[in-house]
């Protein structure tokens, strides 16, 4: 994740990926979607964070100095883990244990956990929220998403599905709704971000709206993944 103004690093995200034995890796969305309602649901909630947050430590940037934000940890989860019972407590619990810092870990929730249990998701986040744990939106825009999630729950970055900015420089329609969303979550004090920014014509649009951060092939000088089965499934 970087800054659209100017390409700064940002922060990382944590994906849990299954190195299943004949199928191969299988991608995160597949993965938390074949352990959901399961007994090691939670299991892996801990399993994700402790190992995120530690190899973060042993890995990262260190100690961001007086002048500079500190990079963040995004990890995602399923809408299943998120509205378990015991979520809240797991979190709690890996950031005890890996001693890191509350306000560098944002938690990725899925449309779907606010569909499913809007109140349930609500008291998740405000409770975390007041442990200084941020959240993002993922996918926002990629289902049948609600602006009126927004204003009711305590979201710190919205993260535009790639579906939406794959076409903002050929289709009106699609750059219409991007730019009303970046209008929206900076009037109620989110940051937005771009997923799947392939091309640098997308990088200029979203630099002229006002987008704050992107993710995608281009900020890692690669060409995009074409579409597997598994992605498209997912």
């Amino acid at each position: 994740m970087a800054k659209v103004v100017d390409g700064r690093l940002f922060g990382f995200e944590a994906l849990t990926a299954w190195s299943h034995p004949s199928r191969g890796l299988i991608p995160s969305v597949l993965m938390l979607s074949a352990v959901d309602g399961s007994r090691v649901a939670s299991e892996v909630v801990s399993w994700t964070l402790d190992r995120a947050c530690s190899e973060w430590l042993v890995w990262g940037p260190g100690p961001a100095s007086p002048r500079q934000t500190p990079l963040v940890l995004a990890v995602r989860f399923s809408a299943y883990q998120v509205l378990a019972p015991d979520f809240r407590v797991s979190v709690l619990r890996a950031l005890e244990i890996a001693q890191f810092e509350p306000e560098q870990l944002v938690i990725e929730l899925p449309e779907a956990a606010l569909v499913q249990d809007e109140d349930r998701a609500r008291v998740v986040l405000v409770e975390l929220k007041r442990a200084g744990v941020r959240f993002g939106l993922d996918g926002f825009g990629a289902g049948n998403f609600s602006f009126n999630y927004l204003k009711r729950l305590p979201i710190d970055l919205v993260k535009v599905d790639e579906s939406l900015t794959a076409e903002v420089v050929r289709d009106r329609a699609a750059a219409a709704v991007f730019s009303a969303v970046v209008s929206l979550a900076h009037s109620l004090g989110m940051s937005t971000l771009a997923q799947g920014v392939d091309e640098p014509a997308q990088l200029d649009w979203l630099a002229k709206e006002g987008c704050d951060l992107y993710q995608g092939a281009l900020l890692a000088g690669m060409e995009p993944f074409p579409a597997t089965p598994a992605d498209s499934a997912a």
